[in-house]
């Protein structure tokens, strides 16, 4: 009886494991064509090591928007930072940014739902009919003959910030 419960339990073992590593080895094939499509985009010589970018952004102060500022002046229209092995696309020139905005294709879902509980299933977090819906009744309100009345107010408001600022 000993040795049928010791070779079940090797057999249950023995499938464990194979399920285990054929999981791993799916990652692994996702994980490295990810790689190669990624690495079409340019990047630094710091997203090389096992950390990435980790260490080189200071932080959401004022360092960190100066560094990203100087992220982008290097590479204007897209570049790849790492956060380990997590990418992050970084998408910084207007055509590129009004490709992306303009689709219907869902947005980070991850970094989305986060907010979602904040700033409830309007137009930025909403996907497919509903998305629609909100762009169709949201669209007239920034419409040029409408927003041309608010020019004014606009350039004065962003005077007095930039006056603020400095």
């Amino acid at each position: 009886m000993t040795t049928l419960t010791s070779s079940a339990a090797g057999v249950v073992l023995l499938a464990s494991l194979s399920y285990v590593l054929f999981k791993l080895a799916v990652f692994a094939t996702s994980y490295l064509r990810s790689r190669r499509m990624l690495r079409k985009f340019p990047t630094d010589a710091s997203s090389f090591n096992i950390f990435g970018h980790l260490f080189d952004y200071p932080g959401p102060n004022e360092a960190g928007l100066l560094y990203q500022r100087d992220h982008v002046a290097k590479f204007p229209i897209t570049s790849i930072m790492w956060l380990m092995n997590i990418p992050m696309l970084l998408v910084s020139h207007p055509t590129t940014v009004s490709v992306i905005l303009r689709s219907s294709e869902p947005k980070g879902p991850l970094v989305y739902n986060l907010f979602r509980p904040w700033i409830g299933d309007g137009i930025l977090t909403s996907k497919d009919e509903k998305w629609y819906r909100n762009r169709r009744l949201l669209t007239p309100a920034f419409h040029f003959e409408i927003l041309k009345n608010y020019v004014e107010i606009k350039n004065r408001c962003a005077d007095m910030l930039v006056v603020w600022n400095n």
